[in-house]
């Protein structure tokens, strides 16, 4: 994209997330205001040449969870009153592999759309330690979770738009940590996490490894 200087891009997009085929171009304003556009024209171009280079993707830090089992969808009502999830509950569920993008975020949109009354999935991780220990996990979501380990329920948390304050986005950042009470051998952290609206993902760091090893 450039700015004035058809020579050095300002902004230079490596990595599209669909495949390359024929699109459309426009103007819009949205919702917010009217708005009037002047001079605006476009070049059909076959074989357009690009300049200038992307910067390298920044690599997530050690620790970060790079790849979650991922559950078909459900509805967000049926965890209601659910503080512990029995055999029964996880038997009707089927499960994919989703790896995380470079920076860290699993974009659930990848595997899983939405229909009515489906709009919640569970991210499954597998943490196996040497011994009874306290491990603390960072975590980021989009947009409703609830998080249950070792089929306990531990934490409830909302970040859809605006729900932190009037500026909040509803971004995914490591904003939220819980205290895991490890037991020897494997450990399973299940992510329940709901899409409201505007896309939806997770994101997750253990920073202390020492003892315990991650299995999905």
């Amino acid at each position: 994209m450039y700015i004035e200087d058809m020579e050095k891009p300002a902004l230079f997009v490596k990595e599209l997330k669909r495949d390359t085929r024929p699109g459309r171009v426009g103007l819009s304003a949205g919702n917010f205001a009217p708005a009037y556009f002047s001079n605006f024209s476009f070049s059909v171009m076959s074989r357009p040449s690009l300049k200038g280079k992307a910067k390298p993707p920044e690599k997530a830090p050690a620790g970060t969870v790079m790849s979650w089992q991922v559950s078909n969808t459900f509805d967000e009502k049926s965890l209601e009153k659910k503080y512990q999830l029995t055999r029964a509950d996880k038997e009707k569920l089927s499960w994919s592999k989703l790896t995380s993008e470079d920076h860290g975020i699993a974009n659930l949109a990848r595997l899983q759309g939405l229909a009515r009354g489906l709009n919640t999935v569970f991210a499954r991780l597998i943490i196996q330690s040497e011994s009874e220990q306290i491990k603390k996990i960072r975590f980021g979501f989009s947009d409703n979770l609830k998080v249950y380990f070792n089929d306990r329920l531990l934490y409830g948390g909302s970040d859809i738009y605006r729900s932190r304050d009037h500026r909040f986005l509803g971004t995914i950042g490591l904003f939220d940590e819980l205290y895991l009470p490890l037991k020897k051998g494997d450990n399973e952290l299940l992510l329940a996490v709901t899409e409201n609206f505007g896309g939806w993902g997770i994101k997750a760091l253990v920073e202390d490894m020492a003892g315990i090893s991650l299995k999905n």
